[in-house]
């Protein structure tokens, strides 16, 4: 239930095709055509692979000291709740629990429906109608609160209750995001005085970000999604990500050195620190994960086999 973690096949950079992992306790090891298809997405639009602050191009570095800073003297002025950030409900549980440290517990994830839709079936074989990889994960990690997803930090950065942001943005592995999604992102970033957007691809609403930093993709970093039932998965890396391009918590890991809090930028021990504070995934690690999965004791679902 929620797509199997696709085995990838690549060759000089480029993924030609996906094909679902073995593993008859997920789907009988079936994958949907959208999910054996979505890598496509990936070449819809130009990559993103450079950074840039004021529409300068940047090394990654330099940029994230002066996001640092900029985010610091913002909480300085105004207290700890006019930083904030938007995660996806695409990015590793990795980047999301670190993003959750970093910014101090100011953190959602909700870009649309997702929290309504992840348990809705669009089929009766193997759809659902989220076509987010990690919205259950973002959920276990506690990044529902009272921000009220995109529109309600929207809302907040228009009072001036929100100043600054990081917003991690992943296009839609299925389908379109919709013209409503893209409005909201835009109005928000007009609203702040200082935001900085993390993407995958040049869209033109991200250009009016203060700062942009360009994202891996789901194909391109290492790390864990919860799917649907519950079930902890680990992808692994396919292909490089373009020009300057990192992993989410790769940028997280930095921004905490920044602050001087050593973290570690390999996703294993990461989540090894996830199992610490997190009880649902408490005694769970990379190696009980493997190439199968695991579902943690209170997650097991009957229905997780459905065909």
């Amino acid at each position: 239930v929620g797509g199997g973690i696709p085995g990838y096949t690549a060759t000089d950079g480029k993924i030609y095709r996906t094909v679902g992992r073995r593993n008859v306790d997920v789907n009988k090891s079936w994958l949907c055509d959208e999910g054996r298809l979505c890598f496509h997405t990936l070449e819809r639009w130009p990559r993103l692979r450079n950074a840039t602050m004021g529409g300068e191009r940047k090394l990654v570095g330099d940029a994230l000291s002066e996001i640092h800073e900029r985010f610091e003297s913002t909480r300085k002025q105004y207290g700890n709740e006019a930083v904030a950030a938007l995660g996806s409900a695409t990015n590793t549980n990795e980047a999301l629990f670190l993003m959750k440290k970093y910014f101090r517990g100011v953190v959602d994830f909700r870009i649309g429906k997702e929290t309504e839709l992840y348990e809705q079936r669009q089929d009766d074989m193997l759809r659902r109608l989220d076509k987010h990889a990690n919205t259950r994960g973002a959920l276990d990690l506690g990044l529902n609160g009272g921000l009220n997803g995109l529109r309600g930090m929207r809302e907040l950065a228009e009072k001036k209750q929100i100043r600054a942001m990081w917003i991690s943005f992943h296009p839609q592995l299925v389908g379109d995001d919709s013209a409503e999604t893209i409005a909201e992102l835009t109005k928000l970033i007009s609203a702040l005085e200082f935001s900085v957007v993390s993407t995958t691809h040049e869209f033109e609403w991200a250009r009016k970000a203060s700062a942009l930093m360009p994202m891996a993709s789901w194909a391109e970093e290492q790390g864990t999604c919860t799917n649907y039932a519950g079930r902890i998965q680990i992808s692994n890396r396919a292909v490089m990500p373009p020009g300057d391009a990192q992993p989410l918590h790769v940028y997280m890991a930095e921004l905490m050195e920044l602050s001087d809090i050593q973290v570690s930028t390999d996703p294993s021990a990461i989540f090894d620190w996830i199992s610490r504070e997190v009880p649902l995934y408490s005694g769970i690690d990379y190696d009980s994960i493997g190439l199968q999965g695991v579902a943690p004791a209170a997650s097991a679902s009957p229905q997780e086999v459905t065909r």
